[in-house]
């Protein structure tokens, strides 16, 4: 199984958009072989926090699982987006991100969140692309899609629909 390894604060490029945002953490994707992980993919253009001016959770450190999926399509898309959709298991591994229930998406949240009663709980939490204005997240992990490497379409690359991977936040 594949791990995406995030650390928080963790980049040397620190691109800020033009809210204010700030893509200042860092990930790599590795994949376990017989002989220890190998490191697939890297990026410094990170952000694990909420837009500027959102008031939401953040999560939590730790670990979490996420499955390669779509969004809900707007109005007009036959899909939506790609996106990881992290979870934690209830009961059995699900085989697709359909499966995935409230409770499944229900995460820890390192603030108080107004959103569910000032609990410290976050959920519907994703890793998707963001962009130059500001990062589109409301405590989801974003990866900036205009990144000098393509960071975001070279990890979906590497990754297939409903394919569950570790996410390792740190």
């Amino acid at each position: 199984m594949k791990t995406l390894k995030i650390f928080r604060g963790g980049s040397t490029k620190n691109f800020t958009c033009t809210n204010g945002d700030t893509y200042d953490s860092s990930a790599t994707l590795e994949d376990q072989f017989k002989f220890g992980p190998v490191g697939l993919w890297f990026s410094e253009y990170v952000n694990t926090d909420s837009t500027l001016g959102y008031k939401g959770g953040k999560l939590a450190k730790g670990e979490y699982y996420g499955i390669v999926g779509y969004r809900q399509p707007k109005e007009g898309e036959a899909q939506g987006k790609r996106v990881i959709k992290l979870f934690r298991p209830v009961g059995a591994m699900p085989t697709s991100y359909d499966q995935l229930t409230v409770e499944m998406m229900t995460l820890p949240s390192e603030i108080p969140n107004p959103n569910h009663s000032n609990l410290p709980v976050i959920q519907y939490c994703q890793v998707h692309d963001g962009g130059q204005s500001w990062d589109f997240s409301h405590g989801c992990l974003t990866i900036y899609r205009n990144s000098p490497h393509n960071d975001w379409e070279r990890l979906m690359e590497l990754l297939a629909d409903n394919e569950i991977i570790k996410i390792n936040l740190q």
